[in-house]
């Protein structure tokens, strides 16, 4: 199926409303911190969910489909990439070349191949992605620059991305000295579990989506539930946004419906995905086959 692109953009509807609330809720429960361990360590890993939405917020933006306003656009996504220690610029350069280079060998997503069952529980942790990630913002401040950071001014806006969350590390660093188990709780261990948590929606995106004839199948589309669909800005339909990019997350679950009998990669729900692919690296152990992840 040949790829259609939505030139004219359409942006997030009630944008504001929505980021409201979603900030709100955090503020919540992160107000429920008490000194139950069990309750602490549940709310951190809600939190860690919203937290990690907050990369598929900054990807509306780096699109210009969040607001009208390309300069807010790029300082909500430079805001949200920042608390997750993500460069905003790099984000939206990997994230672009990946939509134009797709399934190709010059697709920027990273292949990985799923030998086990214990390769894939260590992935899904999270840690490879946020060393990845936050590496690669250390090293800009050496001026050391991924290749599809090219010219002087991508240069420099990633350079200042990178002193962006260098300052907001020292405050996070200070309220920490000054509050250390509420920033424990309510920051440090929820930015551990947000990686896991965008693994955790990011893998389905594209794993064994292989070329189909006459079918768009080069990433996946989940129709999840409410909740989900809410705090990750509709980023669960990733087939529908390879098609139409310039189209907000809220427009999607429409095209969702209308493109069900052209898109081939389609699931219900992240969860039953993820354990029939621990079921298949459980029956193919010691066989000697590999999964292949483009989403990394």
């Amino acid at each position: 199926m040949q790829t259609i692109f939505f030139r004219q953009r359409e942006r997030t509807s009630r944008p504001l409303h929505k980021l409201i609330f979603i900030v709100f809720t955090y503020i919540f429960l992160a107000l429920m911190y008490s000194h139950n361990l069990l309750a602490n360590l549940l709310i951190a890993f809600i939190l860690g969910f919203i937290l990690a939405g907050g990369l598929n917020l900054a990807h509306e933006c780096l699109h210009q489909t969040y607001l009208k306003n390309r300069f807010l656009n790029t300082q909500i996504g430079r805001f949200f990439s920042a608390i997750l220690l993500i460069n905003f610029t790099l984000y939206k350069e990997h994230h672009l070349q990946h939509h134009k280079y797709v399934g190709t060998e010059k697709d920027t997503e990273t292949k990985i191949e799923f030998k086990s069952l214990a390769h894939y529980i260590f992935f899904i942790t999270g840690l490879p992605f946020a060393f990845a990630k936050i590496s690669k913002t250390l090293n800009v401040l050496l001026q050391i620059y991924p290749y599809y950071i090219d010219g002087v001014k991508k240069k420099k806006r990633a350079l200042w991305d990178s002193l962006f969350i260098c300052v907001l590390l020292v405050l996070f660093f200070s309220f920490t000295l000054l509050f250390p188990r509420i920033m424990f709780y309510c920051y440090w261990l929820p930015l551990l579990f947000s990686y896991m948590w965008i693994l955790f929606f990011g893998l389905p995106e594209h794993l064994d989506c292989n070329h189909v004839p006459d079918f768009y199948s080069e990433s996946r589309s989940i129709l999840s539930n409410y909740i989900v669909r809410l705090f990750l800005w509709n980023g669960n339909f990733h087939a529908e946004h390879h098609l139409y990019p310039g189209l907000a997350g809220s427009g999607l679950q429409k095209l969702f419906k209308k493109n069900i009998d052209s898109v081939f990669y389609q699931e219900k729900s992240y969860l039953y995905w993820h354990i029939r692919l621990i079921k298949k690296l459980i029956n193919i152990k010691n066989k000697g086959k590999t999964n292949l992840c483009q989403n990394c």
